[in-house]
């Protein structure tokens, strides 16, 4: 799909000439305020974030982290989480047959739309939102498709549908190796911007 920039200024006289001739439209350049409105319109800035900028901001901590690495774009985020295979609730799950629980695979999509209600500069949120004062509160659609186990990495994704104080619902889907793990069709917190 690509977008229509839109195009003013004085076309150069021999194209109005010819078009005059030819009964078309002259091309005209467009102008410079023309483009940048164009590049802010289309602008989808994407910031990354390293385990270590996560662990900073999330009330989660080890050893109940299960996000390594986050992007956060205007209206939704990407991340990651790499089963190591040496979480200790692996040990009990199953003796012999580790799989990763689904509870935590619908917690590590949880964990993601926290973080990006704590990073986002999303304008619907009008000030910093305090990471004390994030808790889910509903849970709609949500599937677990596809055991896990050590060495798969998550690729979590989330969209924020409706950011409105004190409400927040999110869209949140996990793949792993190109096919679905678990999604939920709505996650829904209650939070509260910093004092």
């Amino acid at each position: 799909m690509s977008a229509q920039i839109p195009y003013c200024g004085r076309p150069r006289r021999r194209n109005a000439a010819a078009a005059v001739r030819q009964n078309k439209k002259s091309i005209e350049t467009p102008s410079l305020f023309a483009i940048l409105q164009f590049a802010i319109n289309n602008m989808q800035e994407e910031i990354s974030y390293s385990y270590d900028d996560i662990v900073k901001a999330m009330p989660h901590q080890e050893p109940f982290l299960f996000l390594q690495s986050a992007k956060i774009k205007k209206d939704g985020a990407t991340g990651t989480y790499k089963i190591s295979g040496n979480e200790d609730f692996l040990r009990g799950h199953f003796k012999n047959n580790p799989v990763f629980p689904g509870t935590l695979m619908l917690e590590s999509l949880g964990q993601l739309c926290v973080f990006y209600l704590i990073m986002s500069r999303n304008p619907a949120l009008e000030r910093e939102v305090d990471p004390k004062k994030i808790f889910v509160t509903c849970t709609e659609m949500a599937r677990c498709t596809r055991l896990c186990r050590p060495g798969d990495t998550f690729e979590i994704s989330v969209k924020a549908v409706r950011l409105r104080h004190p409400v927040a619902i999110f869209t949140a889907h996990m793949d792993v190796n190109g096919e679905r793990a678990a999604y939920a069709d709505r996650i829904t917190f209650a939070f509260d911007y910093k004092s």
